[in-house]
């Protein structure tokens, strides 16, 4: 073509109807796979279990909501002869409890500090988006 604005107003309009044909106008917007729904039943407590045990693997195939209690203790333990260590715990235990959910489930957690604490503690969550392929074994 010998004139450019006509070459690109060609080209424009081609890449428009190209485009107009891709996506069929009133076409359902796409699911997100992950997206499994709102927890159904009743909310279920977390087993939790002191290290090295591990809560039984989940058989149910729907979200549900999972709550989980964890309160946070000081507790000094010998870590060896005459050498003894203050530990911040999780239900008592170093490492913590592990908590199993399965993709879907809404988490309520609770969280107490101990009475006798001498400082509060926390939970930072950086975590919680960890391997699935680990927590499947």
């Amino acid at each position: 073509m010998r004139h450019p604005l006509l070459s690109a107003i060609v080209l424009a309009l081609g890449l428009v109807l190209l485009g107009a044909h891709a996506a069929p106008v009133g076409a359902a917007p796409a699911t997100d796979p992950a997206d499994l729904g709102p927890p159904r039943g009743t909310p279920i407590e977390e087993a939790m279990l002191a290290p090295p045990a591990v809560p039984p693997p989940i058989h149910r195939d729907y979200p549900a909501r999972v709550i989980v209690r964890l309160e946070t203790r000081e507790v000094v333990k010998e870590i060896a002869d005459g050498v003894r260590y203050d530990f911040w715990t999780f239900n008592g235990t170093v490492p913590g409890p592990m908590i199993r959910v399965r993709q879907g489930d809404t988490v309520e957690l609770h969280l107490k500090n101990a009475a006798d604490s001498h400082m509060a503690h926390n939970i930072d969550l950086h975590a919680v988006m960890g391997p699935g392929w680990l927590a499947r074994r």
